[in-house]
């Protein structure tokens, strides 16, 4: 089922689905995933949910954004450095999911502040139909440009800008 490349797990195939053929270049990444993948069990010995049955398959495209809260789930705004997915990484992932029947969504902590935001979109529209696209976001002012892109691309756009209560992230 899993396919490694020295210490760093290079390639993760799914029996039945075919998703995830390729995920590589993120050691602590994919460590968690073959963590997660192998303790196929929760503590009650339940089945974790296949991920055919998942509504949306995510790809985190950076780790960016134009918040800092202190109680972030993603850990955003406390690292150095901003992370920014490249287009290669990128088009892998994408191609391995081209034949997940439900929706690809785009994320990351703000996926519009990504210097390729544009050509990741393109590319994603160019193996996707719209109806299975899906952009989470913050909407940035900044990026307002982009609403043109997003509306080409995107069939499903979950808003969340922290203005409401009760109300501090998505997904």
């Amino acid at each position: 089922m899993f396919g490694c490349s020295g210490d760093i797990l290079a390639c993760i195939r799914l029996r039945k689905s075919g998703i995830g053929k390729i995920l590589s270049g993120c050691p602590s990444l994919a460590s968690f995933l073959l963590i997660l993948i192998q303790s196929n069990s929760s503590e009650t010995g339940e089945n974790m949910r296949p991920l055919l049955d998942m509504d949306t398959i995510q790809i985190e495209i950076t780790n960016a954004c134009v918040l800092q809260c202190s109680n972030c789930t993603r850990l955003v705004g406390h690292h150095k450095q901003p992370f920014f997915m490249d287009m290669d990484f990128f088009k892998k992932a994408v191609d391995s999911l081209i034949n997940f029947p439900k929706m690809i969504g785009i994320m990351g902590s703000e996926p519009l502040l990504h210097p390729h935001f544009k050509e990741l979109s393109l590319y994603l529209h160019s193996k996707i139909p719209r109806e299975r696209c899906g952009l989470w976001s913050t909407f940035p002012r900044s990026k307002r440009q982009y609403a043109p892109l997003i509306a080409q691309v995107y069939g499903n756009i979950l808003l969340n800008d922290h203005s409401t209560e009760g109300l501090k992230h998505a997904p």
